[in-house]
């Protein structure tokens, strides 16, 4: 709408400076017309110059009228021009208002969504730290129950030793012998169940630390995604991330170096704020999926999960792989 306004404050711009030119020189006619026709009368009437002096007259008479014509269209334009003019200006201040309010409204909702990205991050780097000690301790347990039980090995093997030496019907050392084996096969339930769990703390450890560590693809993801991407249709693609998310902004950056390198030659890395700042990575497309449905595939053979989402409003063949924030469980 502001376009329109202002091509036709533009065109009646150039139609009031037009109607006013040929006013002025319609009247400028006229007065001419006026000034001969007085002058034929002063010199002195006679029957041609009665004719010439009507005809005077009436031409005076005539551009008089067009050159008032010409200043009202002129007037005309102008109150249409000052009405475009006044409405580009209000509409260019209202889209300037409503600019700076989304803005502010995307900006809030980035940087509440970081400090929600870096509350997970300090929450998860918590529970590496108590897992690490939790691992520790059990590790250390399981060794001490492993030693108790070389420990009860050996108690066992010495009374099998007297039992020996005693003789079969010596009743003290078969209790020993006993004890000492049930014994035995406590300790041994016992690490087992403390390694089992020194196992899972460990486990848990190693995908705590997963979640605060930043995306990135190693050799083995690249070299695949690399020649997956060669036999996909090529066309303009957008890696796009959310403003003010360096992790993504460094994991974009990756994939935008494998597009290029398989053969995309329009591929462009940009930034952009969102309101509810998107999570994981999506592949956004107009119409065809020819591009989009290929490229998810792609990804997904590397383990990685992505979104295809169709926008009606973008053009047909638009594809554009947004990297949202990292996602936190």
């Amino acid at each position: 709408m502001p376009s329109v306004l202002e091509s036709l404050a533009f065109l009646t711009g150039i139609a009031t400076v037009g109607c006013t030119a040929a006013a002025a020189l319609f009247s400028s006619l006229a007065r001419s017309f006026s000034s001969r026709a007085s002058a034929l009368k002063a010199e002195g009437q006679s029957e041609a110059s009665g004719e010439t002096i009507a005809a005077l007259e009436r031409a005076a008479d005539r551009t008089g009228h067009v050159a008032s014509l010409c200043t009202a269209a002129a007037a005309g334009f102008g109150c249409i021009l000052f009405w475009a003019s006044s409405n580009v200006a209000e509409m260019k201040e209202e889209g300037r208002n409503r600019f700076e309010t989304e803005s502010k409204t995307k900006i809030k909702a980035s940087e509440e969504g970081t400090a929600k990205a870096l509350a997970g991050v300090a929450i998860a780097k918590e529970n590496t730290s108590r897992l690490e000690v939790e691992a520790a301790r059990l590790r250390e347990q399981a060794t001490a129950a492993e030693a108790k039980i070389k420990s009860a090995e050996a108690r066992a093997a010495e009374a099998n030793e007297r039992s020996a030496r005693a003789g079969e019907g010596t009743a003290k050392a078969l209790v020993e012998v006993a004890i000492a084996k049930e014994n035995t096969s406590r300790l041994e339930i016992d690490a087992a169940n403390l390694r089992e769990r020194a196992a899972r703390a460990e486990k848990e450890l190693v995908e705590v630390q997963g979640q605060i560590q930043p995306r990135r693809l190693t050799l083995e993801q690249q070299t695949r995604l690399l020649r997956i991407f060669e036999g996909i249709p090529k066309g303009a693609i957008v890696v796009d991330t959310v403003l003010g998310d360096g992790e993504a902004l460094l994991f974009g950056g990756q994939i935008r170096d494998i597009l290029k390198v398989s053969g995309w030659g329009d591929v462009h890395l940009t930034r952009s704020m969102y309101t509810g700042n998107p999570i994981g990575l999506s592949i956004l497309y107009g119409g065809k999926q020819t591009i989009a449905l290929p490229l998810a595939d792609a990804f997904a053979s590397v383990g990685i999960k992505a979104k295809l989402s169709r926008v009606p409003q973008a053009p047909e063949d638009a594809v554009k792989i947004l990297i949202g924030m990292k996602p936190y469980p």
